[in-house]
């Protein structure tokens, strides 16, 4: 079959026409600078153009400027990207420090100028307690003279998706490792944000004692009368929503927002001071939320989980705990890394709201009950 000739025709010219419009953008972009010697990565953006046209096509009409500055904004951005991926190999020629995310190290020291390609000398990784140690060749790919890890691997490990997986931090592993041989593992033993008596339960539970408190952060507590560690008891029963496999406390929540929190705002003493709230479970926090949206206080207290609270402090911590069962079932307010993450948030005053009978014959959660009753500091 054979085609007629005039759609003969103009097929070939529309070929012929899409073969200049392909040798006048490669062209262009080749002045731009975009294409490389080794690689053919004018086709996506030829793609990617044409797409542009088409859809402005679409969007403008017959609005040929408008259609005309979508593409010079696409051009714009693209010299732009090449602008700043010419600049990157002569800053890092001359930085001496480069400051980057784990997962952002690929991109320093990719340049292929061989005046970049130096020596690193030091690779400092802060929160190595929440690394994973499979990202470890992130770093040791720069050889590092020295790569020193500071974290805490005694509170949250690293986060993951994953059921039946838990993964090490880099500094748990360096410590457990480091603890069979003679290369010392250095303890940070001074703190200088606790309270003195947060700090001993904390130091107590969590580290064999060996954290202790600055003189100077002992001293500026030493005439305070208001007790750092207070807990609010209730008989209110844990529930779980609809469709959730979390927990709720509706008499926490309550307390917390038509108590705790006004009694705050009413005190002369905690004028200034930045109260945090912080619940063991997602439910719990969304309810919380809702609730102080309801009393117009949501923009004025933040409410977070332990997971998200790590790294983060506060001079008031409302702590919930939220379970509340007749057989003293905690779930996960019994893993150790949390609880320490959850107590040691707070500056000044702990305020700790659960059920004292259902959390008191656990350990660290009895200690820190137990502290407030020789402070006659539990509420009813």
């Amino acid at each position: 079959m054979r085609m007629p000739q005039d759609a003969a025709q103009r097929a070939e010219q529309q070929w012929r026409r899409l073969m200049r419009e392909a040798s006048s953008e490669h062209h262009t972009l080749d002045c731009m600078g975009l294409l490389q010697a080794d690689q053919d990565n004018w086709r996506t953006v030829v793609a990617l153009g044409r797409w542009l046209k088409m859809s402005n096509s679409v969007r403008f009409g017959e609005k040929r400027r408008a259609r005309l500055a979508s593409w010079f904004a696409l051009t714009d951005a693209l010299l732009h990207h090449n602008a700043v991926d010419a600049l990157v190999p002569f800053v890092e020629a001359k930085a001496q420090v480069w400051l980057s995310t784990v997962d952002s190290t690929h991109k320093v020291r990719h340049a292929r100028a061989w005046w970049v390609r130096r020596p690193v000398d030091a690779v400092i990784l802060d929160e190595a307690g929440s690394m994973p140690e499979w990202k470890m060749p992130l770093l040791t790919r720069f050889q590092p003279r020295l790569l020193l890890s500071v974290g805490d691997h005694k509170q949250l490990p690293p986060f993951t998706n994953c059921r039946n997986f838990r993964p090490v931090s880099v500094l748990q592993r360096l410590s457990d490792t480091l603890a069979a041989t003679r290369t010392p593992v250095k303890m940070l033993d001074t703190q200088y944000r606790m309270h003195p008596d947060i700090c001993h339960v904390v130091s107590k539970h969590f580290y064999g004692g060996r954290v202790l408190t600055a003189p100077s952060r002992v001293q500026a507590v030493a005439h305070n009368s208001v007790a750092p560690i207070v807990w609010r008891t209730h008989q209110g029963s844990e529930e779980r929503p609809e469709h959730s496999r979390s927990w709720q406390n509706r008499e926490e929540a309550r307390i917390i927002c038509k108590e705790m929190l006004p009694a705050l705002a009413a005190d002369a003493q905690s004028e200034g001071k930045k109260v945090v709230v912080i619940t063991l479970y997602k439910a719990q926090l969304r309810l919380l939320e809702e609730m102080l949206a309801e009393h117009g206080m949501a923009e004025h207290v933040a409410v977070m989980t332990v997971d998200a609270a790590q790294g983060s402090e506060a001079d008031i911590v409302i702590l919930s705990l939220v379970r509340s069962n007749d057989r003293r079932e905690l779930g996960h307010a019994t893993e150790r890394h949390r609880i320490n993450v959850a107590l040691s948030r707070a500056r000044d005053r702990l305020l700790v709201v659960g059920n004292d009978a259902c959390f008191r014959r656990h350990g660290v959660w009895g200690d820190l009950w137990r502290r407030a009753v020789q402070r006659r500091a539990v509420q009813p």
